[in-house]
């Protein structure tokens, strides 16, 4: 069985297993105002039926998937239930052909749940803030209240238990860069991804859906060079490296630096309806285009992940997320940004993604960075 890191293939299925949160936070693409039937769950007719696709899938391919459990908080499904889902990946057959994953907000982190999580192999990756203000700012309870301690908490309960832990934080471009990466070395970070928040070009145009990016460039710079200092190798910043690896022509797996092939994953929502990657989610949670939603879904009769394979290609052929927008050829970091993330490019004003990414000047000022960075590192130490 091929291990390796061929994108070819549907290799990555992200499940939102629940809609629901324990958290309101202010930037989130899915629990929200707009969430549609909060409070569901997957399924076992759900699930079984999108275990015995991937298994099908996988196996006449002879290659291995992830599946990345999501929500809302896939931990409020319950360790009674999650851990029927597990048994059903033995049952189904799928078990030999996948590893999974996690991403938690880690407030219902116990001791039981690092027990399970070890026994079914299940790679954590917590989501937390760059910094206590940038984080109880935006991750708050149901009532407002900051959540930074108690995930400082679980991520140390996680890392006492011996259980690998990456970070996902989000970078509201208010915060300090440096002040970010000296608090995530804190806490014994390993690796870490800092995303930039999910917009595009059409929404950045409408004054009622615009979010604030002013600060991004800055925040961005400061936070690289913080990253860069001293030479410690100590944590990973996906972002970071990715740039540094495409600048030397490498291939990366990130979609934020457009390094990824966006037809290596997809989203199985609550219902089992098969999706783009959730940048795409914007453009129908604000009206302004389709492009989330493939139509298809696991347990129709003739769903096939091969069949779903060739839809996502076709989609991402058709709008570009296979090559540079025509403004970014003559770009000098465009091999290091990528042009961004193909969702971010979209303009409704001519319903196309040959634009430049809404986070176009943040991520040209972190590719200067980097490249001055890679042809003279001293000054940086």
């Amino acid at each position: 069985m091929q291990t390796g890191h061929a994108t070819d293939y549907l290799h990555i299925l992200v499940v939102k297993v629940v809609r629901a949160c324990n958290l309101r936070c202010r930037y989130c693409y899915y629990i929200n105002d707009d969430t549609r039937d909060y409070g569901s769950s997957m399924t076992v007719e759900t699930v079984t039926a999108l275990y015995e696709r991937y298994r099908d899938y996988l196996s006449a391919l002879g290659r291995q998937g992830a599946i990345v459990w999501h929500g809302g908080e896939p931990l409020m499904l319950g360790r009674k239930r999650f851990g029927t889902f597990m048994d059903l990946q033995e049952e189904t057959g799928l078990a030999p052909f996948i590893h999974n994953r996690l991403q938690t907000n880690a407030l219902l982190i116990d001791d039981a749940w690092i027990d399970f999580l070890r026994r079914h192999d299940i790679g954590i990756g917590v989501s937390i803030d760059t910094d206590r203000a940038a984080h109880d700012a935006n991750r708050v309870t149901p009532t407002g209240e900051g959540t930074y301690d108690q995930t400082v908490e679980a991520l140390g309960r996680l890392r006492r238990a011996g259980v690998p832990t990456g970070v996902l934080s989000v970078a509201d471009g208010v915060s300090d860069g440096r002040l970010a990466i000296s608090s995530l070395r804190a806490l014994g970070v390993s690796s870490a991804d800092i995303l930039l928040p999910m917009t595009n070009n059409a929404r950045q145009r409408n004054a009622d859906t615009a979010i604030d990016l002013e600060a991004l460039p800055d925040f961005l710079v400061e936070a690289f060079r913080a990253w860069v200092k001293g030479d410690d190798p100590s944590m990973r910043v996906r972002l970071f490296s990715s740039m540094i690896l495409q600048a030397y022509g490498r291939r990366t797996t990130f979609l934020g630096t457009g390094g990824a092939d966006m037809s290596s994953l997809a989203v199985i929502e609550t219902d089992g309806s098969l999706c783009m990657d959730t940048e795409y989610s914007q453009l129908e949670r604000f009206a302004i285009a389709e492009g989330y939603d493939t139509g298809l879904n696991v347990k129709d009769a003739d769903f096939s992940f091969a069949r779903a394979e060739e839809r996502i290609k076709r989609f991402v052929a058709q709008v570009g997320g296979d090559r540079l927008p025509t403004d970014c050829e003559s770009c000098e970091v465009a091999r290091l940004c990528g042009g961004g993330h193909p969702g971010s490019r979209y303009d409704d004003a001519d319903n196309s993604h040959d634009h430049r990414s809404a986070h176009c000047t943040a991520l040209y000022r972190l590719g200067r960075e980097t490249l001055s960075y890679l042809h003279d590192p001293q000054p940086y130490l």
